[in-house]
């Protein structure tokens, strides 16, 4: 997948095409950081994030705000494209936003990194398939709106993820409730 992202990105600088460079960054991040959570277990216990964390964060933090920059200019511009680089930048400053978070210790889910993980490597699907049916949308039968074929993929599983996210994010609201009965139950002052 990183290999498809770094083509992706190469691609699009010889053909300049806007497509391929949104996919092409959003692959190598998303599948870079999903990755890389698998080895950010203890973050903020004495685990530091690496140079290739802070590389990763710091690419996505500078494509996110110049793809809502862009986006922002063509929705004004009354070109529906924007609507796309504004939810894609969107999407990546938020996960960059939990990234700085999450290298600091800060996170509130002691499964952060299965969380992660698992959002960005769905994520990761979830852009190469958007990627396969934009290009291939010309086969198609019937026409659709390219709207509904950019950001349909993202509609469609982003519920997924939120269900096979639940149990870690289940054991995490457990485990908080049985150290808060226990805290008040030893608590004699």
């Amino acid at each position: 997948m990183i290999t498809t992202g770094v083509s992706s990105i190469i691609l699009a600088l010889v053909k300049s095409n806007t497509f391929l460079f949104i996919v092409g960054i959003f692959t190598i991040y998303l599948v870079g950081t999903g990755s890389r959570y698998m080895n950010l277990r203890v973050l903020g216990k004495g685990q530091k994030p690496k140079f290739i964390d802070w590389f990763l964060s710091l690419g996505m933090l500078l494509s996110g705000s110049c793809f809502v920059a862009w986006g922002i200019y063509l929705i004004t511009s009354s070109t529906t494209f924007g609507l796309v680089l504004l939810i894609f930048g969107l999407i990546g400053l938020i996960n960059v936003k939990n990234d700085f978070k999450n290298y600091s210790g800060r996170y509130k889910n002691k499964n952060y990194w299965m969380l992660i993980h698992i959002g960005r490597m769905i994520g990761a699907y979830i852009a190469s398939l958007t990627a396969f049916i934009v290009v291939n949308a010309k086969y198609f039968l019937i026409d659709i709106d390219p709207i509904i074929l950019w950001l349909g993929p993202t509609l469609i599983l982003t519920p997924f993820l939120v269900y096979w996210s639940k149990p870690f994010k289940k054991k995490y609201v457990e485990n908080e409730i049985n150290m808060s009965k226990l805290s008040k139950e030893t608590n004699f002052g």
